[in-house]
């Protein structure tokens, strides 16, 4: 979180650049990790879109834990799973399962996306009544935090 996925920000802030100091070859970042979001980013040599860089442009599917203020009602749930519409534009349905609740009465959800839309969840819940609180991206397809290489932010 607090990162920009790219390489340069004419605004200053911190890139993904400061994660891949040890790497003498140039890469790129594959797809965007929202700037208030944390979690999986995946990096390429490959400056053209290839097999790998392909994955974060048409993500297929990404799991997200997201923690959302209260807890989803099951109409709500059903609607976000069957696909709604924002600023006239049709959502691909969201698969929702419900992780846990917080001492503070916000629920965490794993919410598997398949489109990579600019906020995406943080639209949908917010228009649903249950805005975002945090989001972490756990899964691009079937790559995890967990058989990355520099998962958990290593070099």
């Amino acid at each position: 979180m607090g990162i920009v996925s790219t390489l340069d920000d004419p605004q200053g802030r911190s890139t993904i650049r400061s994660f891949i100091t040890r790497i003498k070859e140039r890469v790129y970042p594959v797809g965007r990790l929202d700037y208030n979001s944390d979690g999986l980013m995946l990096a390429d040599q490959r400056r053209r879109p290839g097999q790998f860089h392909h994955l974060g442009q048409e993500p297929g599917a990404q799991d997200i834990h997201a923690e959302n203020q209260g807890e989803l009602s099951e109409a709500t749930q059903k609607k976000l799973e069957k696909g709604v519409f924002l600023e006239g534009e049709r959502l691909n349905p969201f698969a929702i399962e419900p992780v846990k609740m917080t001492s503070s009465g916000n629920s965490w959800l794993k919410v598997t996306i398949t489109e990579g839309k600019k906020h995406i969840l943080r639209d949908a819940f917010k228009y649903s009544g249950h805005p975002v609180e945090k989001l972490r991206r756990v899964a691009i397809g079937n790559l995890t935090s967990a058989n990355c290489r520099w998962a958990n932010g290593g070099n």
